[in-house]
C-alpha cells in the first residue's frame, strides 16, 4: 500500500513554524529543519508534522500536536510497556507541555515502509507482533481504559442515534436514505442480539489491544539483517478481550496457529474456535465503529464521500448479519 498524497511541504519561513519552535524548546536544538512536511490535516488543535534532518545523523523528526493530557497514553506505552515486553517502538526525542496551549510529541520517523495485508512476510511480522503484544502486557495496563464490550455497546448506541439523525439530512437522495434505513436497521438488531457478544467475551482473556491496527499505523523497518514492525498512534489503546486487534489476522488458518502458538505461553486454555470468535466479534466491532466516526459527516453540508462509505458499511453489516459467525 502506498502512502496518502503529501497534503503541504513547506521549505520557506520553517524557522517561524510551530512545530519547530516548539522542538527548539523542547530538545534545545537551534537548527532549522530542511523541509516541514504535514501528515495529517491541521484540525481543532491536533497535527502532526514531518520535520527534515532535525534527528540524529539529520534523521527525520515527527511532531505531533495534540490537546493538553492527549499525548499521556501514548508516552507512557512507547516508554515503559513496550520495552517491558521486547517490543519495538518509535524513540520519543522529547514530550512538552503546555506551549501555547498545545503539548508536543517528538519520535523518531518509522519510515516509508506501510504495512501491506498482501505481503506474506509482512502479515507474518503482524501476526508475530500482535501475539506478543496481547501475551505479554496484561499485569501491567491496568491504568488504560477498558474498550471491551460494555465501551462498544457504547459505540452501537451512539452510531444508532448518529445515523438517525443523519436520516433528516436535507442533501440525501431516496436511493441515500434507503442505505441508512437498512444501516440501522442491521444496528437494531445487533442491538438486539447483544447478549451474543457478551457470551463469546464472557471468559476470554483481556490484554493491551493497540485498536486501530491498520496500514496509515504500521510500518515495516530494517534492522540490521532483519525486518521489524513498529505500530505507533495509539489513540484507541485499551484493555480488552484482543478481538478488534485478531480481526487482523483476517482468517488465515496458519496466522491463527502461529498467533495460538505463542500467546498460549500465557492463556493455555485458549483455543482455535476462541480465536474464531473473537476475530468474528472483532470484525463486528471495527465495523461499528466506522459507522459512528462517519456520522460526524452529516454534520456538514456536502455528504456524498460519506454516503459513499455508507453503501459499503451497508453492504459489510448486510453480509456480517447473514454470516452471524459472531453469534456463536
Amino acid at each position: 500500500m502506498s502512502p496518502p498524497e503529501q497534503l503541504a511541504v513547506l521549505e520557506r519561513g520553517l524557522d517561524r513554524h510551530p512545530a519547530y519552535l516548539a522542538w527548539r524548546l523542547a530538545a534545545g536544538n537551534g537548527r532549522a529543519p530542511a523541509s516541514i512536511e504535514l501528515l495529517k490535516p491541521e484540525k481543532l488543535k491536533s497535527a502532526v508534522y514531518r520535520l527534515k534532518g532535525l534527528g540524529r545523523d539529520s534523521s527525520t523528526v515527527v511532531a505531533k500536536r495534540c490537546p493538553p493530557g492527549s499525548l499521556t497514553t501514548e508516552v507512557r506505552l512507547y516508554r515503559e510497556v513496550l520495552p517491558s515486553i521486547s517490543l519495538p517502538g518509535l524513540e520519543i526525542y522529547a514530550h512538552v507541555e503546555g506551549i501555547d496551549g498545545f503539548d508536543w510529541l517528538f519520535l523518531e520517523d518509522a519510515g516509508e515502509t506501510w504495512y501491506s495485508r498482501r505481503r506474506p512476510e509482512h502479515q507474518a511480522l503482524a501476526v508475530d507482533w500482535l501475539a506478543r503484544l496481547h501475551a505479554g502486557t496484561s499485569p501491567g495496563v491496568a491504568w488504560l481504559p477498558e474498550t471491551g464490550v460494555e465501551y462498544f455497546q457504547s459505540i452501537l448506541g451512539s452510531a444508532q442515534d448518529g445515523v438517525r439523525r443523519g436520516l433528516g439530512h436535507g442533501a440525501l437522495s431516496e436511493s441515500d436514505r434507503d442505505v441508512l434505513a437498512r444501516i440501522l436497521s442491521s444496528l437494531d438488531g445487533v442491538a438486539d442480539e447483544w447478549h451474543r457478544v457478551e457470551d463469546a467475551c464472557a471468559h476470554m482473556p483481556t490484554a493491551l489491544v493497540h485498536g486501530d491496527f491498520v496500514p496509515k499505523n504500521v510500518r515495516v523497518r530494517r534492522r540490521g539483517t532483519t525486518s521489524e514492525l513498529v505500530a505507533f498512534d495509539w489513540e484507541t489503546a485499551g484493555v480488552a478481550p484482543p478481538s478488534v486487534d485478531i480481526a487482523m489476522l483476517r482468517g488465515a488458518e496458519h496466522h491463527r496457529r502461529r498467533y495460538l502458538a505463542i500467546v498460549r505461553e500465557t492463556w493455555p486454555g485458549l483455543g482455535r474456535q476462541d480465536v474464531e470468535r473473537l476475530e468474528a466479534v472483532g470484525t463486528l466491532f471495527r465495523l461499528l465503529h466506522e459507522v459512528y466516526w462517519e456520522n460526524r459527516s452529516f454534520a456538514y453540508a456536502w455528504i456524498e464521500r460519506a454516503m459513499r462509505k455508507m453503501t459499503v458499511y451497508d453492504q459489510r453489516l448486510g453480509s456480517l448479519l447473514a454470516e452471524g459467525a459472531w453469534r456463536a
